[in-house]
């Protein structure tokens, strides 16, 4: 009885997770971002922006909602990488659990944020920000890119 309630509070917990922002290509996104997966086993859930829209020069806030079949583990990492065409503005190595709590075990949503700044000499539509997680030893964890507008 305890396990269908607690079953019960995380389905609930979780439901506007998926519910928050419309499906686009199997990603919950918001309409004014543009998602594309490129690979691993987590399943992103949700990413949230701010400011919402991006200011040019200021630091933009990212946090990211998954699911994850695998554990995640304190030396995990997401590399952040901001670019324009061929050109690269920034790359970052983020800790995933310095914002999410870790260890986070397999099968378990978990939520991480960071901050990038923005390139002041250009529009933020004109930016790709590209995201690769890793857990150790070195192996995909997820990754995805978007545009913030």
């Amino acid at each position: 009885m305890a396990r269908l309630s607690l079953l019960a509070v995380l389905a609930f917990a979780f439901s506007g997770v998926a519910s928050a922002a419309p499906a686009l290509g199997g990603l919950s996104a918001r309409d004014n971002q543009s998602f594309q997966p490129c690979g691993g086993p987590d399943k992103i859930v949700s990413v949230n922006i701010s400011p919402d829209p991006p200011v040019a020069g200021a630091d933009l806030t990212v946090v990211v909602i998954a699911y994850t079949p695998v554990p995640i583990l304190g030396d995990s990492v997401a590399q952040v990488t901001v670019i324009r065409g061929d050109e690269t503005f920034s790359t970052q190595a983020v800790r995933i659990c310095d914002t999410a709590s870790c260890p986070v075990q397999s099968e378990r949503y978990y939520s991480f944020k960071y901050s990038v700044r923005m390139p002041e000499a250009i529009s933020p539509n004109e930016i790709n920000i590209l995201n690769n997680g890793f857990y150790p030893p070195g192996e995909p964890l997820f990754c995805f890119n978007f545009t913030p507008s």
